[in-house]
């Protein structure tokens, strides 16, 4: 109750495009796929001249730290910038595989 008081309703949300990763890269930089040039899952990279909001948050002192579970949200996607730390739980960039357990 106390998060909900104090939150943000957003009663209309809507995405650029219904793919994972152009959408997310949308997110963490707020611009449109046609600027930040992720326009669909594969063979798609956020390149380093794009600012997120996790890089933005990461010069301000927060630590910043991303845990996916997407394979198409690995760290080749770009995703990755800012974040302190970057686990995709794929086994794919992590030393240890949660998926085999």
């Amino acid at each position: 109750d106390a998060l909900a008081a104090e939150g943000v309703l957003f009663e209309r949300a809507m995405s650029p495009t219904p793919l994972t990763l152009p959408s997310h890269a949308t997110m963490l930089t707020g611009q449109p796929p046609r600027v930040h040039g992720v326009r669909d899952n594969a063979l798609f990279h956020l390149g380093d001249g794009a600012t997120t909001l996790t890089e933005h948050l990461a010069d301000r002192g927060y630590t910043t730290v991303a845990v996916v579970g997407a394979a198409v949200l690995d760290r080749a996607g770009g995703l990755d910038q800012g974040f302190h730390e970057y686990d995709t739980l794929t086994g794919a960039q992590s030393n240890q595989c949660y998926t085999c357990k």
